[in-house]
């Protein structure tokens, strides 16, 4: 699965590592590797999470990818077209006030503000249908990276 960048971005370095930076810094030897590095336009990214990049990201914002390949593009469209209304249809529900009052405080501001964000009206009709097993089902791109 590949994505190539349509924006430049900064990124974790997949190269730096904080144990061998801290044991150099302990034997007092010099650690040049960054921790973050430059990602230009046009880079191409492979890998079987890639397609994250693709899509609107928390808090809708704007992808930073574009699918290369089949196989990317029809994971984005599956994401698109099936899982991110179930995602916001979930949002919608867990942002109503009747569920909030077991949630803690900072879960009920995390909820509405992802509504807001979203544009979502906690009142408004379903999203999109869900039953029951579903809302505990939804995949998340961590989970996805531990099956990968």
């Amino acid at each position: 699965m590949k994505a190539r960048y349509i924006t430049a971005q900064r990124d974790v370095n997949p190269l730096f590592d904080n144990a061998a930076k801290r044991a150099a810094q302990g034997s007092g030897e010099k650690y040049d590797i960054e921790p973050y590095i430059e990602v230009p336009v046009g880079f191409i990214e492979e890998g079987p999470l890639c397609w994250a990049h693709c899509v609107p990201g928390h808090e809708n914002s704007p992808p930073v990818c574009e699918p290369v390949d089949d196989e990317c593009r029809e994971r984005v469209k599956k994401w698109m077209e099936k899982e991110r209304p179930k995602a916001l249809e979930q949002i919608r529900l867990m942002s109503q006030p009747e569920n909030q009052k077991g949630m803690k405080k900072e879960h009920r501001q995390y909820f509405s503000d992802l509504a807001e964000v979203y544009g979502i009206n906690p009142d408004d009709a379903p999203i999109t249908e869900l039953d029951e097993t579903e809302l505990e089902e939804l995949p998340t791109v961590k989970e996805e990276a531990k099956d990968a």
